[in-house]
């Protein structure tokens, strides 16, 4: 199976792996609403044949905060699916958003604790 729109270069399902590769160099609010939709539909209708759902942002450097947002639902379908979600070639700049937004784990890493802070402290 295999499906193309603006927002999204390639999209396909072989042997259990969702290849998921959106159109470059920005990812807008329009371009993550249409990819979230059509891997929505996929992974509704094709959930459970689906092991492992690959992000492939070789080609985008800069993203909107829906497109991160739509991460997220990723990470979501995934999970109910009972599969991963793997983001490929994630550029820098984007790494460094994930990480200050503590979403390092759709890295594959773990997020880093918090720094203790006095000001945080509550007050009984």
């Amino acid at each position: 199976m295999t499906l193309n729109s603006q927002a999204l270069k390639s999209c396909h399902l072989q042997h259990g792996t969702l290849k998921v590769t959106p159109a470059g160099p920005r990812l807008t609010d329009r371009d993550a609403s249409r990819l979230a939709s059509t891997v929505g539909t996929i992974m509704r209708n094709r959930g459970k044949s689906v092991k492992r759902l690959e992000l492939d942002l070789s080609e985008v450097y800069t993203m909107s905060i829906t497109a991160l947002g739509m991460c997220l639902e990723f990470e979501r379908m995934a999970k109910s699916a009972r599969s991963d979600l793997v983001l490929n070639d994630v550029s820098e700049p984007i790494r460094e958003v994930l990480r200050l937004l503590r979403l390092d784990r759709l890295l594959g890493g773990t997020p880093r604790p918090r720094a203790w802070s006095p000001r945080r402290r509550r007050v009984a």
